[in-house]
């Protein structure tokens, strides 16, 4: 992947200089780039801020990245994604490609499957399912307020870490499991809420360490859900 990566970033990087020269040679030139791969947590239903993993690279350090754009055809089920960057001329650059990636916020849809394009090319990059919801609140679980996720690829283990605001909160369970086959996707369970005149508020410090599935070598995101609705994602690749 990193070869067809490298070979097309040179490609881009020559046509995008191109353009560049056209303009004002003191002012960064803000111009779209292909989307590369996109990564779908599975498992959002119709009342979750859905959220679709994205990425792409710079062809060299002369460029920056810049505003991404999401659209919804709610009507044909397609969901678009547009990545712009900047490119700022007058620079002699390594040749050496930068790898990113972006989390999108899509919102809430409506039960059903969507494909997912790259509004630059019209790429169909991949496939997203949304099931209806049965839950009248934010989530089907209670989640823990999870503020950062460390992988430990030797140990194959997995760390949340965060606050509690309440003595009273404590874990029931954290999933750990692969959904689609790129995506490993945590779920830090709570147990129930119990209101008690032993609860304080407060703050609480957590960390808990879970195992990782069995995965082959390849790219994979790693997708843990929060309290708050803001997931935390982070791609990192099995040798």
């Amino acid at each position: 992947m990193f070869k067809i990566f490298f070979a097309t970033a040179m490609t881009v990087s020559m046509m995008i200089s191109g353009q560049a020269r056209a303009q004002n040679d003191n002012t960064p030139v803000l111009m779209e780039i292909p989307i590369q791969a996109v990564h779908v947590p599975n498992g959002f239903d119709s009342n979750d801020n859905v959220q679709i993993v994205f990425e792409s690279y710079l062809p060299n350090p002369c460029y920056k990245v810049g505003p991404h754009k999401v659209q919804v055809d709610k009507v044909n089920r397609i969901v678009k994604l547009e990545q712009q960057v900047y490119r700022y001329p007058g620079m002699i650059c390594p040749q050496v490609i930068v790898p990113f990636a972006t989390v999108v916020d899509v919102g809430l849809l409506a039960a059903n499957t969507y494909d997912i394009q790259d509004a630059t090319s019209g790429q169909t990059l991949g496939r997203m399912g949304v099931r209806q919801s049965n839950n009248l609140g934010p989530d089907d679980y209670f989640y823990a307020p999870v503020a950062d996720a460390r992988y430990d690829l030797t140990k194959r283990t997995v760390t949340l870490e965060g606050v509690f605001t309440n003595s009273c909160l404590s874990f029931a369970d954290v999933k750990v499991y692969l959904d689609p086959k790129d995506v490993v996707v945590v779920l830090p369970i709570l147990k129930p809420w119990q209101s008690s005149p032993a609860c304080k508020a407060g703050k609480f410090p957590f960390s808990v360490t879970a195992k990782l599935p069995a995965m082959t070598a390849g790219r994979y995101l790693l997708h843990v859900r929060s309290m708050n609705g803001r997931s935390i994602n982070k791609i990192f690749d099995i040798y």
